[in-house]
This record gives structure tokens, C-alpha cells and sequence, in this order.
């Protein structure tokens, strides 16, 4: 069994509701809304070792949320993108989503002007194939950023300003802009954290470039392909 479900509670158990989820909140938007569909994601402590043979590997979703500073909107370069959070069981602050702000409208350094998209997806082939190959080292010293992040030296002005860590209930949504400045807080707890998320883009908002500023990304690419209709 792996460290992230060893800590969950002995009772638990990693619900689905995807569907009803659509059914309730999505409905309505039916025609003019596109997703990319629901994610479950895992951050471990901290301390755990980074190896990838030690992280819970979801074959839908194998990805982690331990996530650097960033804006959704670097990668994606939809600046109507809608972001929906949920945390699948009680959170800390010290072990969830946090905000800054204060950064909305203001520049931050960063790497979207040299991020690539294929290059991170061909290192995450490199390490599925490792983990699932027993016994060889799932390491990898050539390891690829999975998104745009704010540039080294702009991060301690960023952690030093007004932040918002997101404690909310299991099954609360936080709704945000992907324009937002945000990251996964360093776990520090013992307990592995578990959440969905969702991204939206409205069709309406898009036809009529609508939606947050772009303020400081620069990436070249319109990723409309990572979107498709809700229905």
C-alpha cells in the first residue's frame, strides 16, 4: 500500500462526484461552457521522498498537486479560464491552496516565454515508464517543470505580501479567476491531502476576448485543445 493511503483514515474511502457535480452546478451552462474535466489530485507531506515509486500513481490523474507559484492563464493563455477547487477531506493551513491577491494586476517574472508544454510531457512518459518498471530508479536529474512558475527571484517579494491560504470543508468549492497568482502550500502535516478540481472557459466570454488581464504572460500558444464541451 502506498504512504498517501496508509494516512488516510481507516474508514475512508475516495468518493466520485463527478457526475453529480456536473449534474448540480454545470447544468445550467450547458452550450456555452467548456471544462477539462475533473481532476483528483494528491499533495504528500513533505517529507516524503520525492521518488515517484513512493507517490500514489492514479491511472487517470497521475498528478500531484505540490504545485510552485503560478497563474493558470501562463499556460493556457485563456484569460476567461475559471478555476473550481474542492478538498476531498478537511484541510489546514498548512496543507492546501493559497492565494496572493495582491498580485492580480501586477507583473510577476516568470517562465511562460520558454515553458513547453511537449517537452513536460515527454519527461512525465520518461517517468511512468520508470515507475512501472520494478526495481530501476524512477529518479531523474532531468526532471521538466509541469507549468510555467514565477521566476526564482521573484518569489520572496511574493511570499512576503498578503496571502490567502484556502480552508474551506470537504465539498465547499472555491470558484477563482485563473489569472490568480496561487500554489500548493508546502505540506507539512502528516496526512496526505487529497482534492478535485476542475477549470472552465466560457465560449461567450472567449468569441469576445472578455475575461482577466494579461498582465505578464507571454506564452505563444492558445491551448483551446485542452477544453471540450461539458456535454
Amino acid at each position: 500500500m502506498c504512504y498517501c493511503c496508509r494516512n488516510l483514515p481507516a474508514t475512508a474511502r475516495i468518493p466520485k462526484p463527478m457526475d453529480q457535480c456536473v449534474e448540480i452546478l454545470a447544468k445550467p451552462l450547458f452550450g456555452t461552457t467548456e471544462w477539462d474535466g475533473f481532476k483528483l489530485r494528491n499533495q504528500p507531506p513533505a517529507t516524503l521522498s520525492k521518488s515517484w515509486d513512493e507517490f500514489v500513481i492514479l491511472r487517470d490523474n497521475p498528478t500531484l498537486s505540490n504545485l510552485p507559484i503560478h497563474r493558470d492563464t501562463w499556460g493556457s493563455r485563456l484569460d476567461c479560464q475559471i478555476n473550481w477547487w474542492m478538498p476531498v477531506y478537511p484541510v489546514s493551513e498548512g496543507n492546501t491552496l493559497e492565494l496572493f491577491p495582491d498580485y492580480f494586476a501586477k507583473p510577476v517574472s516568470n517562465t511562460s516565454d520558454s515553458w513547453s508544454v511537449k517537452k513536460f510531457s515527454e519527461w512525465r512518459k520518461r517517468q511512468r515508464s520508470k515507475v512501472d518498471q520494478p526495481g530501476r530508479d524512477s529518479t531523474d536529474e532531468n526532471s521538466y517543470p509541469s507549468l510555467p512558475e514565477a521566476a526564482e527571484e521573484a518569489v520572496p517579494q511574493i511570499l512576503s505580501s498578503t496571502s490567502l491560504p484556502v480552508v474551506v470543508a470537504p465539498g465547499d468549492i472555491i470558484v477563482f479567476s485563473g489569472a490568480h497568482l496561487h500554489r500548493s502550500i508546502p505540506n507539512l502535516t502528516e496526512q496526505c491531502r487529497f482534492s478535485t478540481e476542475a477549470r472552465t472557459i466560457c465560449t461567450v466570454d472567449l468569441e469576445k476576448n472578455l475575461g482577466a488581464p494579461n498582465i505578464d504572460g507571454v506564452a505563444g500558444t492558445i491551448r483551446r485543445s485542452w477544453f471540450r464541451p461539458l456535454v
